[in-house]
């Protein structure tokens, strides 16, 4: 008699592990969007080499109007940025939510920025207000796989804006 196959958990596409989707979520969050947002530029204004324009990204889910299509390049294919004038939105299926945030939180209470309390279960919002006046806002928003999400995968995103003094 034979055993039971055990159910295997979902692949990633790309041959990418859930840590490296988590590597690649947190470096477009902290490295790409952020450091934007508290310069008061755009992407393609910045100097990072782990930052690319997303050339994978399917034509089934272009950017919104007036925003460029960005990703990291490890997570390219998984984890999207669309950087416009709204601001900078990091989207990524497939990390923990939980240790991903955490590590973004860590690195943004560091860096001086303030975490509101919480509300929701997988939502965190920080706020900062920069010495040259600028206020930047990162909001952190995830759906585990399972509930509520439509695919077998977490769902993770953030949302930086930046405000001019």
């Amino acid at each position: 008699m034979s055993q039971p196959a055990a159910a295997q958990a979902p692949q990633l596409a790309y041959g990418l592990s859930s840590a490296d989707v988590s590597n690649g979520f947190i470096a477009s969050v902290l490295e790409a969007c952020v450091t934007a947002a508290e310069r008061g530029v755009r992407l393609d204004q910045l100097s990072n080499y782990r930052i690319l324009h997303d050339t994978v990204r399917s034509t089934s889910r272009p950017p919104k109007p007036g925003y460029a299509a960005w990703a990291p390049g490890l997570g390219q294919g998984i984890v999207e940025i669309e950087d416009g004038p709204g601001g900078c939105d990091v989207s990524a299926h497939g990390a923990p939510i939980t240790g991903t945030f955490e590590i973004i939180v860590m690195s943004l209470r560091a860096r001086g920025y303030a975490l509101e309390p919480e509300g929701e279960p997988h939502k965190r919002e920080l706020h900062t207000k920069l010495a040259n006046g600028r206020s930047v806002t990162v909001v952190l928003t995830g759906v585990e796989a399972g509930s509520g999400s439509p695919t077998p995968f977490s769902q993770l995103a953030a949302s930086i804006t930046s405000i001019a003094p």
